[in-house]
């Protein structure tokens, strides 16, 4: 019994000391500030995969009315939620960045803030369609598919982010830090893919052997399937942040100021805008949508630049 009350008290006095101390810490503190920052993010290259539910092209209705004879073209299954269908492959850029925080000095060594940024990466960049081993549709199809790509042209996002900074001792006139952060980034991904098959029904391929081979061939020769638009997703990660500022005057800081940023992944998609030249379902009575989804690995960045701060008071 004495023992049990023993240990209670030395919880008691443990919890009081902790707390004595953060209001030590905060009688101390800096109080509160507010940042800008403006700099340049490293966009890293993107792997994106895709997939959809489509069939066959000889099992869509609207190229051959004829489906319903051939086995498999009437299976429940198609491929619902498919990922892996098919990839491309984009290379890293360059773009801007702008943040802005609100934060809190705890003595003279501890910082809390929450921080919203903005960032835009133009890739503007166009990326044959592969499939999983590497090898270009537009080669496996010959010349059946003359153009198949996909097209990145930009990626956006507003990111949300609660940051702790530890400052570093210096003795010197320029002071370093470090630090972490956990948050959220709504991200836009503005995407377009086009397969464009060749006018000359005499190079569709995929209907050879059909009763109504030559049906399908002028059915599907120039036929294009197109997709696009703005894909979102919210994504959860963390960050880690380093600096070395130099104090301007009493209220004023300037810092240069990096961030490593590492994210979720990312998925998004839709109807196709044409499919096969007609809408983006596989029967004349409206049933059977095909939908695509695209989507990549953990996301990331990695940026520099100036931070300026103002202090509320020191």
């Amino acid at each position: 019994m004495v023992q049990r009350r023993v240990k209670k008290l030395g919880k008691r006095r443990t919890t009081f000391a902790f707390v004595s101390c953060l209001l030590a810490s905060s009688a101390a503190a800096d109080g509160f500030y507010l940042a800008g920052d403006a700099g340049l993010q490293l966009a890293p290259s993107v792997l994106l995969r895709a997939g959809d539910n489509d069939r066959a092209s000889r099992c869509d209705e609207f190229v051959n009315p004829r489906f319903a004879q051939l086995e498999g073209c009437t299976s429940p299954f198609r491929g619902e939620g498919a990922v892996d269908a098919w990839m491309s492959r984009f290379d890293s850029v360059r773009g801007g960045l702008a943040a802005a925080a609100l934060g809190y000095g705890v003595g003279d060594r501890f910082r809390v803030e929450l921080a919203l940024s903005a960032r835009n990466a133009a890739y503007e960049q166009s990326s044959p369609i592969l499939d999983l081993d590497g090898v270009a549709f537009t080669r496996t199809f010959g010349s059946e598919l003359p153009q198949a790509n996909e097209r990145v042209e930009r990626v956006r996002s507003m990111d949300a982010f609660a940051n702790a900074y530890f400052v570093l001792p210096n003795a010197s006139r320029f002071t370093p830090y470090v630090g972490v952060g956990v948050g959220v980034g709504a991200a836009r991904l503005e995407y377009a893919a086009l397969w464009q098959r060749s006018a000359d029904p005499n190079t569709v391929e995929s209907a050879r052997g059909l009763p109504n081979e030559d049906e399908v061939r002028r059915n599907l020769a120039g036929t294009a399937s197109r997709a696009g638009g703005t894909l979102r997703d919210t994504l959860r990660g963390y960050q880690l942040l380093v600096g070395i500022e130099h104090a301007l005057n009493e209220r004023l800081t300037l810092a240069l100021h990096g961030r490593w940023v590492r994210l979720g992944p990312f998925a998004g998609g839709g109807s196709y805008r044409e499919l096969r030249s007609h809408v983006s379902n596989l029967r004349r009575d409206g049933s059977e949508p095909v939908v695509y989804r695209v989507s990549t690995k953990d996301t990331g960045f990695a940026s520099v630049g100036l931070r300026l701060v103002y202090r509320r008071q020191r």
